[in-house]
């Protein structure tokens, strides 16, 4: 199963460590060139910022089947866009959420807009450790570009922000921060007020409360929107591990009298293909540019129906299930393609990544059957199973 780590946090990075340490096939996407950075070099990481659309294209193209929502708490634009295009694709969506952190003799706001009226009304020099995206909310102060210093990621777009405001102090390195490191930047710049989001422990948010303290500087919070639907990283790291473990493909026991079976490739493999198929009530197309004489007599004796032509999507419109069983390895992929477009059960008989499901080796009496499938990458395993099967089920058929 591959999974999609929304990241740009602690949480993100550790994530996608977690997963490629557990051998789990997982990529992270980050919003930008720096976040992309921060993730040490990682091959499998996406970057930009993308609206509800692009997520869905990301979504469906790379076929992700389970999305780990690790944004910050307060990007609740990209939290929705994300859960909103899950919904619509499918996909199972899953939200770690922070543990919630609180501090005496802080200052609570629900917005920084909030916060920006209360310091309308004092003295004092700021350290505003918010990031860059709402910073300019601040400089509706008197005397902002001297009393307000920035702290910020070194990510160059933040910095060019914050230049064009005017701000003529700017801390531009990365977190989180030890108090000690808390305790220096507002000491050196002589501040009253540390304005900061409730981060949590992966933020840095204890760390900033006990500096404030230690300084006697005030401690403003603007306050993390409300969620309720979301678990730790923990529980994140329990899934993803029982993900990894469950196994991928299950033994479908269906009615599938009168639905149409596709198989594409008059070879050797195919003809193996269309004889099992033949055993069960489907209605079987063929379609090749050449057939095997076995396919042959089977469309004479009107058992299946051969269609001597080139593939084309349009052929499989309606299947049940699609078995691309050529000697072109291109084809084969078009037709595992065409076959996932249209939401068909598809074995790809040359690639085992490929398949959504995997061709079963068959063993039955008159009254039971029993359907053998590995990881479709030790056909000789399966072939020696079905055999025991076959043999346990001739010895209950005889009362042995």
């Amino acid at each position: 199963m591959k999974v999609l780590i929304f990241a740009g946090t602690t949480e993100g990075r550790e994530l996608l460590e977690f997963c490629e340490k557990n051998g789990i096939d997982a990529s992270a996407c980050v919003a930008t060139q720096y976040g992309k950075e921060l993730m040490e070099g990682n091959e499998h990481i996406i970057s930009g910022r993308k609206d509800e659309e692009e997520i869905i294209s990301l979504l469906q193209t790379e076929d992700f089947r389970l999305v780990v929502d690790a944004t910050h708490p307060y990007a609740s634009a990209v939290t929705r866009n994300v859960r909103k295009a899950c919904a619509r694709t499918n996909v199972r969506y899953i939200r770690l959420l922070r543990d919630a952190e609180t501090a005496e003799d802080a200052v609570y706001f629900r917005d920084i807009r909030q916060a920006a009226e209360y310091l309308s009304g004092t003295e004092g020099n700021i350290l505003c450790a918010i990031g860059a995206k709402e910073v300019e909310q601040l400089c509706v102060l008197a005397e902002y570009q001297k009393r307000v210093i920035p702290r910020i990621l070194p990510a160059g777009e933040s910095i060019e922000k914050c230049r064009r405001l005017g701000f003529e102090n700017v801390i531009a390195k990365k977190g989180p921060f030890s108090v000690e490191e808390n305790e220096a930047d507002l000491k050196r710049y002589r501040c009253s007020y540390l304005v900061t989001k409730e981060s949590g422990s992966a933020g840095g948010f204890g760390e900033k409360a006990e500096a404030a303290k230690k300084t006697g500087v005030r401690l403003l919070v603007i306050e993390r929107p409300a969620e309720k639907n979301g678990i730790s990283k923990k529980e994140v790291e329990t899934i993803l591990t029982e993900c990894k473990e469950a196994k991928g493909y299950f033994p479908l026991f269906a009615d599938i009298r009168g639905k149409k079976a596709v198989v594409v490739g008059g070879g050797e493999v195919a003809s193996r293909r269309v004889k099992t198929l033949c055993r069960f009530a489907f209605e079987i197309v063929v379609v090749s540019r050449s057939f095997s004489k076995e396919m042959t007599e089977l469309a004479k004796r009107g058992r299946i129906l051969a269609k001597q032509k080139e593939f084309e999507a349009e052929d499989i419109e309606g299947a049940f299930l699609v078995v691309a069983a050529t000697s072109d390895r291109e084809l084969n992929q078009k037709i595992g393609e065409a076959a996932k477009r249209q939401g068909i059960f598809a074995s790809i008989a040359d690639c085992a990544e490929e398949c959504s499901f995997y061709f079963p080796a068959i063993a039955e009496t008159e009254n039971l059957t029993a359907g053998i499938v590995g990881s479709g990458k030790n056909h000789g395993e399966v072939k020696e199973a079905a055999q025991k099967v076959r043999e346990c089920l001739y010895d209950y058929k005889s009362g042995q």
